[in-house]
């Protein structure tokens, strides 16, 4: 099957837009150009007009909670925190998401093609993340990356639902992190030692200035890769990240400042960082904003 869109106004990912057309082979782009043809004799030709239209990549949300909340469900349908323990390194968010969820439509209607899951906040070390696609109805066929990164959690979260304190929740990360460094591989350390040797990073949810900095100081004192997510205050310490240049995801930002640690969230927080030379992301944190606003 071959399909070819004309006149789009066309954004690549790697240069500026511009009007021309794109030619599809079996699914898959083979040329973006001006004034592209098939040959006359070629069967099953599609062709699209898109004059007036545009073509943009598939969105990809780097921070989601997608089919761990289901959608117009209770408890039975909230499979994003485990409490039973709050180190818990060797939990899997695969292992929670329901492609069934309605969610996965919508994303896909509104242009994203794939997000990554991740654990929720409640755990200071809530387990793996993974990046999957938004189409198909079998978590195994949907898989880009199954374990991505390592999820870690400051503040709030995290202080509220284990009793913790700040200097605790460091703590017990810490303690998690020389325990992995000093004893031979086991199931629960076993991410720990991926982290620890920079086969993933660690994603950590961290609103407030504190706590990023706080997360910056254990990266370098294990020399790990760091993500930081949410990084509401980041625009009040960017001095400190541009010194550190971290992977940044921003958000929910289009959503209710809902405690404390979001008392300073804004939309200025995005031109801050990518003023400052930092490499950003944006997030819905699905179902906090819904993935379709993204």
């Amino acid at each position: 099957m071959i399909t070819l869109i004309k006149n789009a106004t066309i954004f690549p990912v790697t240069y500026p837009s511009f009007v021309g057309d794109i030619l599809i082979k079996d699914s898959t782009i083979s040329e973006l150009g001006i004034h592209l043809s098939v040959e006359d004799n070629a069967e099953n030709i599609k062709i699209i007009d898109a004059t007036g239209h545009f073509v943009f990549p598939g969105f990809i949300d780097a921070h989601t909670h997608l089919g761990m909340y289901n959608e117009g469900v209770g408890w039975e349908g909230k499979d994003t925190n485990e409490l039973t323990q709050p180190v818990a390194p060797f939990l899997r968010a695969i292992d929670s998401v329901n492609p069934q969820d309605i969610a996965f439509k919508e994303a896909l209607s509104h242009g994203i093609t794939a997000v990554q899951v991740l654990p929720g906040s409640f755990n200071p070390i809530g387990g793996l993340t993974s990046v999957i696609k938004t189409h198909g109805s079998n978590i195994s066929d949907m898989i880009v990356r199954a374990n991505n990164s390592l999820k870690i959690a400051l503040g709030e979260n995290p202080k509220s639902k284990h009793k913790l304190t700040r200097m605790g929740i460091m703590g017990l990360i810490r303690k998690a992190f020389i325990d992995a460094m000093t004893k031979e591989e086991t199931f629960e350390n076993v991410s720990l030692k991926r982290v620890l040797r920079k086969e993933i990073p660690i994603r950590v949810h961290a609103h407030q200035a504190n706590d990023i900095l706080s997360i910056i100081r254990l990266a370098e004192e294990f020399d790990l890769d760091l993500r930081i997510e949410h990084c509401t205050e980041g625009h009040l310490i960017v001095d400190e990240l541009v010194k550190n240049n971290p992977f940044v995801t921003v958000g929910p930002t289009m959503s209710a400042r809902s405690k404390y640690e979001t008392r300073y969230k804004t939309f200025e927080t995005y031109k801050v960082l990518s003023d400052a030379g930092i490499n950003i992301s944006i997030t819905t944190d699905h179902p906090y904003m819904e993935v379709r606003y993204l």
